[in-house]
């Protein structure tokens, strides 16, 4: 007789993006992806809870790519709460160097990070930046209270837990502080706005839409857009350009926010009359002079 009861089909560090049951719910059909596997196919039987691999879709590709793990690490919040994270790491680390570092928001805001794989922090890890992706409060996965905590409160105490996640990182020695970058899009882009209004401890910044956004979000994109002197938002595959001088200090960038986006920004301290540096790239990433 059936109870009810949840039952974990994988202790594994992936995510099962979707799956199909035979109608007697005895077999499953899974896709299933890593941080080092885009998606395959496999075959588990309930009963014996023995599971098999059909597909190999990206074998000979991801054979010839040297792709990394990350690492997970939860950190306490300036209020006590948990706040889970990956940091991706460039291949072949070392943790005896110094590293740029780039604090990737995701969108939503009701959304999360998981064991999945994104080819833009592999990208970025390739090209010797260390990237910080958290969940703070708002983030899906971790309970309703969690969730709706930031019903009007946003932006706010998330911004508390990504500071937070990044002063955790800053701890562990290898990462350069001057060399700190920060990125997102939709809801994430809404809070990189946010931090370059509240904090001038990133060297780079980039706020960008969605395609999926919400009518809403893409006003507050193209908002920023007309801000930062661009006329296109920027694709996944051009915004690791515009962390480039990160890894560069020897050039580094001279675009300044104008003064009335510190100033009207809500929440912003009434201080404040310029935010930290911000590069804005449009598609061929190419950069774009603001006027103050």
């Amino acid at each position: 007789m059936a109870t009810g009861k949840e039952t974990d089909v994988s202790a594994n560090n992936e995510a099962i993006v979707s799956f199909r049951a035979t109608p007697d719910a005895s077999r499953f059909a899974l896709l299933i992806s890593t941080p080092t596997k885009i998606g395959d196919l496999y075959w588990l039987d309930k009963a014996s809870g023995t599971r098999k691999q059909l597909t190999h879709v990206n074998e000979e590709l991801f054979s010839k790519l040297n792709l990394s793990e990350p690492e997970e690490i939860w950190y306490t919040s300036f209020d006590g709460k948990k706040v889970q994270t990956w940091v991706q790491k460039p291949p072949d680390f070392d943790p005896a160097k110094k590293y740029p570092l780039i604090l990737n928001i995701h969108g939503g805001p009701h959304a999360a990070y998981g064991w999945v794989f994104d080819h833009e922090f592999q990208f970025m890890a390739a090209k010797g930046y260390v990237v910080l992706y958290p969940n703070p409060r708002g983030s899906t996965t971790y309970g309703q209270d969690f969730g709706n905590i930031i019903q009007y409160h946003y932006p706010g105490d998330d911004y508390k837990d990504l500071m937070a996640g990044v002063d955790a990182i800053l701890k562990r020695g290898y990462i350069d502080s001057t060399r700190l970058g920060v990125t997102g899009g939709s809801g994430g882009g809404v809070l990189t706005n946010w931090i370059v209004g509240h904090t001038n401890r990133f060297a780079a910044a980039e706020s960008f839409p969605s395609m999926f956004a919400s009518r809403i979000a893409r006003r507050s994109a193209s908002s920023r857009s007309r801000l930062s002197g661009t006329t296109q938002p920027s694709t996944s595959a051009s915004r690791p350009a515009a962390m480039s001088a990160l890894a560069a200090p020897a050039r580094p960038l001279d675009f300044k926010v104008p003064r009335s986006f510190a100033a009207n920004w809500p929440g912003a301290a009434a201080s404040r009359t310029e935010a930290p540096n911000l590069a804005a790239f449009s598609r061929s990433a190419r950069a774009a002079r603001t006027s103050s």
